[in-house]
């Protein structure tokens, strides 16, 4: 049950709101990120467009050049944040669905060519988003591992509610449920990661394996 904060700064109310924007993302108050996939495939469809007559229809221009300013441009302002994302299945179709549109577009491929999607990301050069997506979080939680202890994002990372419970049945994921099982789909030891995060020029090499 959702019980609104009441915050006060010099005897003075601050306004509650069910999200805001920070630092380009949406934050909501149930810590869902449906606003901000909304958002970031708001935003990338945008960029994509603008770029439709004089990049992506261009016959002058080769495919390989297309897709690099695509991952540039597109994927970025497409997969901004997604490393602290805390994403279900539903997200990732809709965001794969995006990127297969895109790609399907550039590379001038129609859908009664019956071309899998696999053979795009082929032909494309470009994996999937989940896989980039799985890449970006990994590098994240390195990072995060790897910071002074001191440090807010290291301080949330590792830290746990000192009261309060979760529902019975399937509660929501938290970070760490989608972190253990973005390892487990990597093969990367669970109770062991963190040592791997240590060494950073170990941990590149197996994203580069697994990439």
């Amino acid at each position: 049950m959702y019980i609104q904060p009441r915050i006060s700064i010099n005897n003075t109310g601050l306004k509650a709101t069910q999200q805001f924007t920070y630092l380009g993302s949406i934050i909501s108050y149930d810590a869902k990120i449906d606003k901000e996939i909304d958002n970031r495939l708001s935003k990338a469809s945008n960029s994509f467009g603008r770029l439709c007559k004089r990049v992506w229809k261009n016959k002058n221009l080769r495919a390989t050049n297309k897709t690099r300013v695509y991952r540039a441009v597109v994927i970025t302002t497409l997969l901004y944040g997604s490393e602290s994302w805390i994403f279900y299945c539903s997200h990732t179709r809709l965001l794969e669905r995006f990127h297969q549109r895109c790609l399907r577009t550039i590379l001038d491929v129609h859908w009664t060519d019956y071309v899998s999607d696999v053979a795009i990301l082929e032909q494309a050069g470009l994996p999937s988003i989940e896989a980039m997506i799985v890449k970006s979080k990994l590098r994240w939680v390195g990072h995060v591992h790897r910071m002074d202890d001191h440090r807010l994002p290291k301080i949330v990372m590792y830290s746990e509610l000192s009261s309060g419970y979760r529902e019975r049945g399937a509660p929501r994921k938290r970070y760490k449920d989608s972190l253990k099982r973005t390892l487990s789909a990597c093969d990367i030891d669970v109770q062991g990661w963190s040592d791997l995060a240590t060494d950073r020029k170990k941990l590149l090499l197996n994203l580069r394996r697994k990439g």
